[in-house]
């Protein structure tokens, strides 16, 4: 039941939406919510280099292929937000070099204004020095100085590196959580998943760790009958309902289009099973209408739960989950099934 991974973007308002779906149906072949999201950002002009690419091969004539789109989306918006990482890094790693050098030039001063210190000692316990006294104190008056001027610049420069600092430290973790966060839910997403997933079966001892896999029931007729917007809607309205019922160190990320995935360090199985029915019920209770007002029946989900076996494979971890949420699909959906035996 896996599904191809998307990064969305925020629900559009109306003047996006008249632009977005006329924009869509003449230039692109792909409906997929990758394409949706390309143009997403086409219309809101915040990526100019996408915008630049885009306008280029719309003027050719030629409608995009779903490869084409899939290469644009990787393009311009996974690559583009792994590398404002990897800027923000370089500028933090370029800051600490510099303070070293800012804190081993104030080192060599101080050891420069000791030493003068240490001789003007000298010199005023020296009888045959007593008559240069007056040239000696005017010297470490210029010392001290020279010395004074150094520390405040010093000074000046530490407090502007530590603001430059915590400038960057916030532009980092801005990009690594959005890098990690999937744009139309707030979840993580699927690299998230990933990485969160092979930590905690690194780490776990002998605690049980257990996995909800979650399917949005007859999604693609949701999108067909009323929209994609609404399917969006649909999305974040089950995003929600899991944010709301996972607590503490669970993990949970929009793992597909419409599949979603919720890591339970410290509990079993039937632990699991509970959490997955309670969101099952919440979804299926759900009011959710159309922006005129009409109330859409009951959306409902499919789950599948599995506990990780001792010395399984992360990829047998997720399979038997998977599985699991298959026989939910294929047994009636609106149900949680876990994994067989």
């Amino acid at each position: 039941m896996a599904t191809e991974t998307t990064t969305e973007q925020p629900a559009p308002s109306k003047d996006l939406i008249r632009q977005i779906l006329p924009l869509m149906s003449r230039h692109t072949d792909d409906f997929r919510p990758k394409s949706y999201a390309l143009w997403y950002a086409y219309a809101t002009g915040d990526n100019q280099e996408l915008k630049k690419d885009l306008d280029q091969r719309m003027q050719t004539g030629q409608k995009l292929s779903g490869a084409i789109t899939f290469e644009l989306y990787n393009r311009h918006l996974i690559e583009s937000a792994e590398s404002s990482v990897a800027k923000a890094q370089d500028a933090l790693l370029s800051l600490i070099s510099r303070t070293e050098l800012q804190m081993s030039s104030a080192d060599s001063e101080t050891e420069r204004f000791s030493n003068s210190l240490s001789e003007f000692g000298v010199s005023l316990n020296d009888p045959n020095r007593r008559e240069n006294l007056k040239a000696d104190v005017a010297n470490m008056l210029d010392e001290t100085t020279r010395a004074g001027q150094t520390i405040r610049k010093l000074l000046d420069e530490v407090r502007e590196s530590q603001e430059e600092a915590a400038r960057l430290t916030l532009e980092l973790s801005k990009a690594r959580d959005q890098a990690n966060t999937d744009a139309l839910t707030g979840l993580g997403n699927r690299g998230a998943f990933d990485a969160a997933i092979e930590t905690m079966t690194q780490h776990r001892g002998s605690e049980a760790l257990s996995l909800i896999m979650l399917d949005i029931d007859h999604f693609k007729k949701i999108n067909d009958t009323y929209g994609h917007p609404f399917g969006d809607v649909v999305i974040r309205t089950v995003a929600s309902a899991i944010r709301g019922l996972v607590r503490g160190r669970d993990f949970s990320a929009r793992y597909g289009g419409e599949e979603f995935a919720v890591l339970l360090p410290e509990t079993d199985e039937q632990g699991a099973k509970i959490l997955a029915e309670r969101i099952r019920d919440c979804i299926e209770r759900s009011k959710i209408r159309r922006e005129d007002g009409e109330q859409i029946g009951s959306i409902t989900i499919s789950a599948g739960v599995a506990e990780v076996a001792s010395r399984e494979t992360i990829e047998s971890f997720i399979g038997r989950a998977d599985r699991a949420l298959y026989l939910s699909k294929t047994g009636g959906r609106n149900r949680v099934t876990c994994s067989p035996n």
